[in-house]
């Protein structure tokens, strides 16, 4: 209290005709009960300058004591409040920069949309759900080669009381369907494709995983040990419907469905508009 308030080079500086509080009594006081009655007296943007200056006045404090550098106070309130207008300023332009990068994530993510594969790949998209209250995780894997023709679609719903209504659990569990559908299908060069992130860079990190489905990320690790030719890529939602749509329709079966080179009527519509508008 007394560095930054009542000691006579402080009280100099408290002093100066562009400072708020230059009429104030400078006598010792609790700093919290300082404090409070300039938040009770003055505006907001005075409260401001006030903290800048004591910041100001400890931080020459230190300076001097410590480096020994003199920094004179002679117009430490002008300086200081013009330093609070450009920091604000700069701030603002942050603000506007950050608005302006949302504005366009939102504008990328719209359009976003599936793409085809490369010469001799397929892709096998999927995606998983849970449903708590009747315990059931449900499964959607779509296979297409590079013309965007389906090879394979599978829907598979199960009662599971062992795996946790988390994200990455159930992720994990899709996951691994696809993989097995792919080694069922003889795939040699596949991509698969998924909107968990976490799910997708803890399959490839190689690292033990403590958490329940620990042991699903692991068997998953043991299908694609030796394919060099599988990987696994993240996308964003908006590229992974059908797998979203088979996964929701798979809640309708009591068993796994197969459709081999063919779809259910309810993605076909989405098939051929990938198929086609994404060329």
């Amino acid at each position: 209290m007394h560095a930054v308030w009542s000691c006579l080079t402080a009280s100099d500086v408290w002093a100066e005709k562009d400072s708020s509080v230059n009429k104030w009594c400078s006598s010792d006081e609790v700093f919290v009960d300082w404090w409070v009655k300039l938040n009770v007296f003055l505006k907001e943007e005075e409260l401001e300058v006030v903290a800048c200056i004591m910041r100001k006045i400890w931080m020459r404090r230190n300076s001097f004591l410590f480096e020994k550098n003199f920094e004179h106070l002679k117009k430490l309130v002008t300086a200081t409040t013009q330093g609070l207008k450009e920091f604000k300023a700069a701030q603002e332009t942050v603000l506007l920069l950050q608005q302006k990068t949302q504005l366009q994530r939102k504008v990328d993510r719209s359009m976003i949309k599936w793409e085809k594969s490369k010469e001799r790949e397929v892709k096998a998209n999927w995606d998983a759900a849970v449903d708590v209250k009747i315990k059931k995780v449900a499964i959607g894997v779509v296979v297409r080669d590079l013309n965007g023709e389906v090879l394979a679609c599978l829907c598979s719903c199960f009662i599971n009381n062992s795996i946790p209504s988390v994200a990455e659990a159930v992720g994990t569990v899709g996951l691994r369907r696809a993989a097995l559908l792919c080694t069922e299908l003889g795939l040699s060069n596949v991509i698969f494709e998924g909107d968990s992130k976490l799910v997708v860079n803890v399959t490839i990190s190689g690292e033990e995983i403590g958490a329940e489905y620990g042991s699903i990320l692991e068997d998953v690790r043991r299908v694609m040990y030796g394919r060099l030719n599988w990987s696994i890529w993240f996308i964003y939602r908006e590229a992974n419907c059908i797998a979203h749509k088979l996964a929701k329709l798979a809640f309708n079966f009591s068993d796994e469905r197969v459709w081999m080179e063919d779809s259910p009527i309810e993605i076909k519509n989405d098939v051929l508009e990938e198929k086609y508008c994404n060329d």
